[in-house]
C-alpha cells in the first residue's frame, strides 16, 4: 500500500458486472488492485435491466475484497438525444469531486471531458470503429490538455496506432498490458473420471479464439484429456456436437474459481488465431494483450501459445512459454508431444511463466504503474 495522501478514484466502465465479460473481470480487479494500493475507489457501472446472470455477490464472483464501493447508475434512456449512464457519471462527478476519473468509455469521455472539472485517465484496448471511432475523435481535441493525466494502453502497436490516430505525444501513452491476481497457494480442483495427460483452455469460444484447433489437436493426440472452460450455452451446444470424445466441455465457471482448474492441468493452451474478434465483431489480433496468458502464468503452469506478435510481447519462446504457428497443427502437435515427455521442461517453464508474472504481471503491479506519478493535491494540481 502506498503512503502518503490517497487519490479518489471514480472508475466508470459500462461493462456489466453480472455478465460472462472480460473486461467487467479486469476492470473489478483492477478496482481492487488500486484500493489496495491505499486508494478511494468508487467503480459506476449501468444499472441493466437485463443481464446474462444472477449473482448477489459481485465480490465473490469475481474473487476480489470488498474493499472499494460499487454504484450502480441508470443504463435506461430518460432524456432524448443523451446517453443516459454518461450523463450519471457526470453528476457522480459533481457530487464526489474525484481526484481522476478512470473510464474505457468514449461517452463518458466525450461528456465529462466537456462539462466536468476532473482529471482523465483513460483506457484503451483496440482502435475503435463505426461509431465508436467517431465518439472516440474527442481525444484529438483534448491531448494537449492537462486534465488529460495519461492514457492507457495494453501492447505497443496499440501505443503506436493510437498516437497516429489521436495525435497523442509519447509521453501521454504508458503502455501496461493487462494482468491478474496472484492466487497465492492455490489448491488445484479434483477434476474426476479421467486418466488422459490434461490439458486446459479457459476463454472465450469466439471465432479467433482456436477452439478448432483444440478439436484438432485432440483427434490427433488421444491420450491427451483437454479441459475448456468458457462459452455461452448456445456455443456449447454447437461445439458439443462435434467435439471430440476426449474433450470436455465445462461451460462458463465464475472468475473467482478459475486458478483451481488451471492449476489441476500439466499444460494450459492459448491459440489465437490471425484474426480475433470482440464480441460485436471487430478484429482485434493486433492489440490483445490476452488476460488468460496472466491467469495461466499466475498458476505456473506451462503455456504454448500462438506466435502472433502481441503474444510475443508476454512469453518468450523456450523461456516461459512455446509458441507455435497458429496455422500449424503440426508444431502445435509436437509441443504438446514434447510437453508430455518432458516433464523438467514443462515445470521450468512453468516456473519461469510465474517468476516472469511476479515481477511484471500482477494487477497489484498494474496498479501502480497505470496510475504512477498521477497523485494529485485536493485543490487539483498534480504533484
Amino acid at each position: 500500500m502506498m503512503a502518503g495522501v490517497r487519490m479518489r478514484l471514480l472508475y466508470a466502465s459500462h461493462a456489466p458486472l453480472r455478465s460472462r465479460r472480460a473486461d467487467a473481470v479486469n476492470v473489478m480487479r483492477m478496482c481492487e488492485a488500486l484500493a489496495k494500493e491505499g486508494h478511494k475507489v468508487e467503480l459506476a457501472v449501468p444499472n441493466y435491466r437485463r443481464t446474462d446472470l444472477r449473482i448477489e455477490d459481485l465480490y465473490a464472483y469475481y474473487g476480489v475484497e470488498p474493499i472499494f464501493q460499487i454504484r450502480f447508475l441508470p443504463a435506461r434512456m430518460a432524456v432524448q438525444g443523451t446517453n443516459p449512464y454518461a450523463l450519471a457519471v457526470l453528476q457522480r462527478v459533481h457530487q464526489t469531486r474525484p481526484d481522476l476519473l478512470y473510464t474505457r468509455s468514449a461517452k463518458v469521455l466525450a461528456l465529462c471531458s466537456r462539462l466536468a472539472r476532473v482529471r482523465l485517465l483513460v483506457e484503451i484496448h483496440h482502435i475503435p470503429s463505426g461509431m465508436d471511432r467517431a465518439a472516440w475523435r474527442i481525444l484529438t481535441r483534448i491531448a494537449g490538455q492537462e486534465r488529460l493525466a495519461r492514457v492507457v494502453v495494453i501492447n505497443r502497436a496499440l501505443a503506436e496506432a493510437v498516437s497516429r490516430e489521436y495525435g497523442f505525444p509519447a509521453e501521454l501513452v504508458a503502455v501496461v498490458p493487462s494482468a491478474a491476481p496472484d492466487p497465492a497457494r492455490v489448491k488445484p480442483a479434483a477434476i474426476a473420471g479421467d486418466k488422459g495427460f490434461p490439458v486446459g483452455y479457459a476463454g472465450a469460444f469466439r471465432p479467433g479464439h482456436g477452439i478448432d484447433l483444440i478439436f484438432e489437436l485432440a483427434r490427433r493426440l488421444p491420450d491427451m484429456q483437454f479441459y475448456l472452460w468458457g462459452g455461452t450455452k448456445e456455443e456449447l451446444a454447437t461445439f458439443a456436437e462435434r467435439k471430440p470424445e476426449n474433450v470436455k466441455l465445462y461451460g462458463w465457471v465464475p472468475p473467482a474459481a478459475i486458478p483451481s482448474y488451471l492449476a489441476a492441468m500439466e499444460v494450459l493452451l492459448a491459440p489465437y488465431q490471425r484474426r480475433v474478434t470482440t464480441e460485436g465483431g471487430t478484429d482485434i489480433a493486433r492489440w490483445i494483450s490476452p488476460t488468460k496468458l496472466f491467469d495461466y502464468m499466475a498458476v505456473g503452469r506451462a503455456v504454448v501459445a500462438s506466435d502472433l506478435p502481441s503474444v510475443r510481447e508476454v512469453l518468450c519462446h523456450g523461456k516461459t512459454g512455446l509458441l507455435c504457428d497458429p496455422d500449424s497443427v503440426d508444431e502445435w502437435c509436437l509441443a504438446l508431444q514434447s510437453l508430455r515427455a518432458h516433464a523438467e521442461l514443462r515445470n521450468r517453464l512453468g516456473a519461469n511463466a510465474r517468476r516472469r508474472f511476479l515481477e511484471c504481471y500482477s494487477t497489484q503491479i498494474r496498479a501502480q504503474r497505470v496510475i504512477e506519478g498521477l497523485t494529485i493535491d485536493r485543490d487539483g494540481r498534480k504533484r
